[in-house]
């Protein structure tokens, strides 16, 4: 670590302009210099009201200037934000067991479902529901997601609801027919 860094210590709490080596610029209030990570961690205002701030973290080597700016002495200390919150590992181990069951979820849908999917939600409201699709909260669409694997929870299925998504799904399937042919008759090169 250069002697230039040590300084950096003396201006915590100051407002200050740093420039990365891409030129761009990060302007705050310096929360603190890890000397052993070599890390920056600048709060950033970004309203008018002072208790609203991002907390960014810069690697040192990232950094090619770090500038004090003028200010009087209400302007030239950050808000007192104490300790950074304890992280919650329960919340954020719950909240990555969600994301990694979605992704399975999304990765053992068929192509032709997705898609599917896709074109029923930019007309009606659709959700996921295991491997059916639920259209306006009470029309089920099965697997194979064909016009016939319409349900609708003991209603008549010649409402007019289902007959606009059967219609919908005919017209998907003719597009989704259309594209595969075109596929097939690619000529192998």
């Amino acid at each position: 670590m250069s002697h230039a860094w040590n300084a950096v210590d003396k201006a915590v709490g100051l407002k200050v302009k740093l420039t990365t080596v891409d030129g761009g610029e990060v302007e705050g209030y310096l929360f603190t210099f890890d000397s052993k990570l070599n890390t920056l961690v600048i709060q950033e205002v970004v309203s008018t009201d002072p208790k609203k701030y991002n907390i960014r973290m810069l690697k040192s080597s990232a950094v090619t200037k770090v500038s004090v700016l003028p200010g009087d002495s209400e302007e030239s200390k950050a808000v007192s934000i104490g300790r950074l919150p304890p992280v919650d590992w329960a919340k954020i181990r719950a909240k990555e067991a969600q994301t990694i069951d979605r992704i399975k979820d999304e990765h053992i849908r068929s192509p032709e479902g997705v898609a599917i999917f896709a074109a029923l939600l930019k007309t009606y409201p659709c959700v996921w529901e295991n491997d059916d699709i639920i259209v306006m909260e009470s029309i089920k669409l099965s697997p194979p997601y064909g016009p016939d694997n319409l349900s609708n929870g003991g209603e008549m299925l010649n409402s007019e609801a289902v007959r606009r998504v059967r219609k919908l799904l005919e017209r998907e399937h003719k597009k989704l027919n259309m594209k595969g042919s075109e596929i097939e008759q690619v000529p192998a090169q």
